[in-house]
């Protein structure tokens, strides 16, 4: 038996199940032309507010899909159960508990020594960039993003307050580059 089985099963009900809903959300911001990809604004502020909001609906639905009980298939000899409950607690189950313990310290020392988070390749957006969106952000209220407002947020920050922010950034760093008068 394939031992890629279980994975490509999981994978592709995400596809099926998750996936159809949130290409018709992104796909409306193409269609109404709000998002255009050969802008480099439009990019920034996509990358800023839909990835992390992606994110969260993806915990959530696997958080959601490994703490529900699978349908019964008397045919099955493995546990049945919610698969966090069983890997949690394999004896309830009947189960032999084969996992190989390793402390929390072992993988923060992993993660601090292989990927601290400060490494460049988790920057969503350059920094001064994710500073400006986050105070246009602020300046609408900060609203909690979902499927219904995720891009109204986007059209509010993109088009309304972040080139404000930009360009009065902008004349204050200009400003103080001026040449004094001697």
């Amino acid at each position: 038996m394939d031992a890629k089985v279980k994975p490509k099963i999981a994978w592709s009900q995400f596809r099926r199940r998750f996936t159809p809903g949130f290409e018709a959300i992104l796909q409306e911001g193409v269609t109404a032309g709000w998002y255009d990809t050969t802008r480099p604004l439009d990019a920034l502020v996509f990358r800023w507010l839909f990835i992390p909001w992606l994110q969260v609906e993806i915990n959530a639905y696997v958080l959601r899909v490994n703490n529900t009980r699978k349908r019964a298939d008397h045919n099955k000899v493995l546990p049945h159960g919610p698969p966090n409950d069983i890997f949690n607690s394999p004896d309830r189950y009947g189960c032999l508990d084969f996992k190989v313990k390793v402390q929390p310290e072992a993988f923060q020392y992993v993660r601090e020594k292989f990927a601290p988070s400060s490494d460049p390749v988790f920057e969503l957006v350059p920094p001064i960039f994710a500073q400006y969106a986050g105070e246009a952000y602020m300046q609408i209220g900060k609203p909690a993003l979902n499927s219904a407002n995720i891009w109204h947020v986007y059209r509010e920050v993109n088009l309304l307050r972040l080139p404000t922010l930009m360009v009065i950034a902008a004349t204050q760093i200009r400003s103080r580059l001026a040449p004094t008068p001697y």
